[in-house]
């Protein structure tokens, strides 16, 4: 990789500019360290500076890593600043640990990617100014030094987490760089705290700003499993699964230090650096996101969009035999549908996790691992026989190539790759490639969502998907977050214009539920509030509606119920409740799962932008959605919210100010607004 000019990156250490944080590190003769350009020390003189673009080579120069900028904690994106697309690769498989143990080969890096091991080396000695050895050895220890700093950790568990063979190599290593033993440095720096196993391990994951963490929240909370993924609070938990052992994640945002923090709870320490990088990738906490914005802005298509979301990320899985799966059960129907196609799957293969290995109680089981789905006869599912066999082929073939879903190669030969399994095709394979393989040019043009957000910026462009493909040439190498976009940009279709979401072939994907899924069997519970019983009712994924005591039975017509006073997701819903009538809540974390048309939906996603203690016109509701004129329209489709005080239709007024007809009766309506101003 070609560094910027000497005079460039002393003035970047000069004034502490985090732009190059993580993108180049600066070696000090005089002190014999190596720091970040944010390095807080006194600045050295430019003859003593010398500038590296990896800590590796900064390491294989003779530096040792800076205690106060701590360079173990940059932001990772040497990948993204110039790098080859292979180097890419294989620094997210030495990620996950392919040069760690005695076994592992350069040369068994290089056949994975495609390549001879020479070229493997050439590229990396150009891209990083180090070998893959090097990075993989600066790698652990500065993964290491992590752990020592910010956890209580046993030596032993940091140094069998880090990748070392025995505690004697890991104090070695030490030693050598640092002059001093491990246990030196944790005492000069880490806290008294909680053993890990009470609390589990935390980990900062820096990355580089912007980044719209609400978007990628949201993201994870539309497509939640149950009993996997729970999103909640502004915090994502999740279930993994690591040869063969199982445990669980909860990752937050910490916006003041310009990370995410993960906390791991898992009985093998060694998986910890594995666990980490995944984390990394699902949140996508690598990308050098201003080089990505400025490349996009220069299309006045996506400028607009770019600059209504800065730092959208473009959101990973966290396998790739998982994220294939989930690709299968959505192909051809909705979100919603897909969700509950993978809470029955499951329900009925998915392993059982230990309660003190669960970071949230609405976690209970692992995905389905692909040797598990592969060894059944049939996967037992209410779906398509033809999409059964792609199911089945899927892991068939993810049991037999454990490799089959991280990268190797280009991105034509993953895709490829991927469209040879038995009903994989062109839009399954590129959705795929983007969210598993992390292939950033992948672009399912295909896609209705991806065509739906076009649409709504130029109809003429999503008029045919090789019309868009054409358009997207000029957002390589990085159509992946141009996609994500025009995802982002989908539910924003005017809805008094005619679109794509409007032809007669494409009525049934605006749906959020099959006729199947309707038939599917509700469950209820009833409980007391400030404002009378109310009965909450959820299907097997969501929340389908909450109905007043007296509530019109005509309002929210919904199919044959039973009481089930015991669901997981019913008790849930109750909890955030109380939560929300004590005053301690603003914001519900239920997934919904409501019935109604297109139109209504729009709408009710509007009322729950509406923030908490505000409230808004049905005016300014329908200028919102691009159809002014359609007030009363707006009006009648929030008279006819099923899911009462969790989608706030009560924060909706009439134009001249005073409260208008709510289903829960005007005296209810009062108390609500009330409640959430006195919060």
């Amino acid at each position: 990789m070609d560094l910027p000019g000497k005079d460039v990156c002393y003035r970047a250490l000069e004034c502490r500019d985090a732009r190059f944080d993580g993108l180049i590190f600066v070696g000090i003769k005089t002190t014999g360290v190596y720091c970040r350009p944010v390095c807080p020390a006194r600045t050295p003189k430019l003859q003593n500076c010398f500038f590296y673009p990896s800590a590796a080579a900064a390491q294989d120069a003779g530096y040792r890593p800076c205690l106060r900028c701590r360079p173990e904690t940059a932001p990772e994106l040497a990948s993204w600043n110039g790098t080859s697309s292979a180097v890419s690769r294989a620094l997210a498989l030495i990620a996950e640990g392919a040069l760690d143990g005695d076994r592992a080969t350069v040369e068994d890096l290089a056949l994975r990617l495609g390549m001879g091991e020479r070229q493997l080396r050439r590229l990396f000695l150009r891209h990083l100014g180090a070998s893959p050895i090097s990075v993989a050895q600066t790698r652990r220890v500065l993964f290491a030094k992590q752990l020592l700093h910010d956890t209580r950790m046993p030596m032993a568990s940091v140094a069998a987490a880090s990748g070392f063979g025995s505690v004697r190599r890991f104090n070695e290593v030490f030693h050598n760089l640092y002059q001093r033993p491990p246990a030196a440095l944790r005492r000069s720096v880490s806290p008294d705290g909680p053993t890990p196993a009470a609390e589990g391990v935390t980990l900062l994951l820096r990355y580089k700003p912007p980044y719209d963490w609400d978007s990628i929240l949201r993201f994870f909370a539309q497509r939640d499993v149950p009993g996997v993924e729970v999103v909640e609070d502004g915090k994502y938990f999740r279930t993994v699964e690591i040869n063969g052992q199982t445990g669980s994640i909860e990752v937050s945002h910490d916006a003041s230090h310009e990370g995410i923090r993960v906390r791991i709870l898992f009985p093998n320490v060694r998986a910890f650096p594995a666990i980490a990088a995944r984390v990394r990738r699902q949140f996508d906490t690598g990308a050098d996101i201003r080089t990505i914005e400025a490349h996009l802005s220069g299309d006045p298509l996506l400028a607009p969009l770019v600059t209504r979301h800065p730092g959208l990320r473009a959101p990973g899985g966290w396998d790739g035999f998982e994220l294939a799966v989930r690709a299968v059960l959505g192909q051809q129907i909705s979100v919603v549908a897909a969700r509950k196609l993978a809470a029955a799957l499951v329900a009925r293969y998915g392993r059982t996790v230990r309660k003190s290995y669960l970071s949230h109680p609405d976690l209970h089981r692992v995905f389905p691992a692909a040797k598990d789905l592969a060894r059944f006869a049939g996967v037992d599912l209410p779906m398509p026989a033809a999409r059964l066999v792609a199911l089945k082929a899927v892991a068939e073939a993810s049991a037999a190539d454990p490799n089959l879903f991280r990268p190797s190669g280009n991105i034509d030969s993953a895709i490829q790759r991927l469209k040879h399994i038995r009903g994989i095709g062109e839009w399954s394979a590129q959705y795929i490639a983007l969210r598993a393989i992390r292939e950033m040019d992948a672009f399912p043009a295909t896609d209705v969502g991806l065509l739906r957000g076009a649409a709504a910026l130029d109809p003429d462009i999503a008029a045919s998907p090789n019309r868009l493909l054409e358009r997207a040439e000029s957002w390589r190498p990085w159509r992946a977050y141009a996609a994500q976009h025009l995802w982002s940009a989908a539910p924003a279709v005017p809805i008094a214009k005619t679109s794509l979401a409007s032809h007669p072939r494409n009525a049934k994907l605006q749906s959020l539920t099959t006729k199947k899924d309707r038939d599917m069997d509700l469950v209820y519970k009833v409980m007391p509030s400030p404002v009378g019983e109310l009965k909450l009712i959820a299907s097997q994924t969501g929340a389908a509606a909450i109905l007043w005591e007296n509530d019109p039975p005509r309002r929210v017509r919904l199919e044959s119920m039973v009481r089930d006073d015991r669901n997981p997701l019913l008790l849930k819903a109750e909890r955030q409740l109380r939560e929300y009538f004590a005053g301690k809540r603003q914001s519900f974390s239920v997934p919904l799962d409501p019935r109604g048309t297109a139109f209504q939906k729009n709408v009710w996603t509007e009322l729950l932008s509406i923030p908490f203690g505000q409230t808004r016109t049905y005016g300014e509701l329908a200028r919102q959605l691009g159809s002014p004129t359609a007030s009363r329209a707006v009006g009648a489709a929030s008279g006819r919210n099923p899911l009462s005080i969790l989608v706030p239709c009560h924060r909706v007024i009439g134009s001249t100010g005073k409260l208008t007809g709510f289903a829960g009766g005007l005296e209810a309506k009062a108390y609500l607004l009330r409640l959430e101003s006195s919060s």
